[in-house]
Formats: structure tokens, C-alpha cells, sequence
């Protein structure tokens, strides 16, 4: 049986408002270099225009979801990282109430079978090493109140 994780929204609304005022810094630094002053209503196009690109990343990391079945785990981010029970090494704890599940390896493909996964997202994601963690805190608050340790304990056994 597999259950599904999606990403936590506190990481899903933190990262959608941290980039909507990056892109907010932006524009109104650009502008103010470039004409030399404001009136409201750009300030108010300015907002509008910065709320665009934090909704989009908003909407690409809901899509972000942990699938943890019998003899996998599969992170679906830009790309499906496939890691199996069979291949876990350990539970580390990284930081206090953060912790990551340790594999030796894992597969990375395409998430959508229609647009192949280029090499350069690829490399990214091995060099990052998220073909063979998963950082829980993404997914649970405190996974160990979940039925993952349950899940654990059978990959560890099986």
C-alpha cells in the first residue's frame, strides 16, 4: 500500500512570499533607477507583478509530494527520484527536528513522460545529493508521530 505526502504549506507560502518580494526588490529598484521616483499606481503594478512569479513557484512546490510504498520511496520534485528500502542506510539527524532519510542511490527520471529530463537538472539534483536523501521536514511536521516509523521498521525487516 502506498501513502502519499504532499510538501508542507509553511515551505510551500515561505518560499512563494520570499520570491514575490525578491522579484518586488527588483522591479522597484529598476524602476526607481530608471525613472527616478514612484506614484501609487505603480507601486500598486509592482505588487501585482511580484505576486505572479510567487504564486508560480507556490503552485510548482505543492506539486512536490513523497510517495512511500512497500519497497520504494519516490520524491516527485521536477523530476521522480526513485530510492528503494533496499538500498537505506540510515535516519540522520541533521539539525534539531530536522531529520533525512540516507540512501545509497537512487533513479532520476522525468517527471513528465513527455519532457525528457535534461542533463544539467540532473547533475543538479545528484550533486545536491537528493538521489539519495529525503529531507522529512518538508513533508512532515514530526514524522515520527506518523505511520512512517511503522513503514521504516518493515523496510528495515523486509
Amino acid at each position: 500500500m502506498e501513502k502519499t505526502y504532499p510538501m508542507r504549506w509553511n515551505h510551500v507560502l515561505g518560499n512563494a512570499i520570499m520570491t514575490a518580494v525578491f522579484a518586488l526588490a527588483l522591479l522597484l529598484g529598476a524602476f526607481y533607477l530608471y525613472k527616478g521616483g514612484f506614484d501609487d499606481l505603480n507601486v500598486a503594478g509592482f505588487v501585482v507583478l511580484a505576486v505572479v512569479p510567487g504564486a508560480f513557484v507556490g503552485t510548482f512546490l505543492r506539486r512536490w509530494k513523497l510517495v512511500v510504498g512497500p519497497e520504494t520511496v519516490v520524491v516527485r520534485r521536477e523530476a521522480l527520484i526513485t530510492l528503494r528500502w533496499s538500498d537505506f542506510q540510515e535516519v540522520k539527524a541533521v539539525s534539531r527536528n530536522r531529520d533525512r532519510l540516507v540512501f545509497t542511490t537512487g533513479d532520476v527520471e522525468s517527471a513528465n513522460p513527455l519532457t525528457p529530463l535534461t542533463k544539467r537538472v540532473t547533475a543538479r539534483l545528484r550533486k545536491s545529493g537528493a538521489d539519495q536523501s529525503v529531507d522529512l521536514v518538508l513533508f512532515f511536521r514530526d514524522w515520527r508521530k506518523s505511520d512512517l516509523p511503522e513503514i521504516l521498521g518493515q523496510a528495515r525487516q523486509g
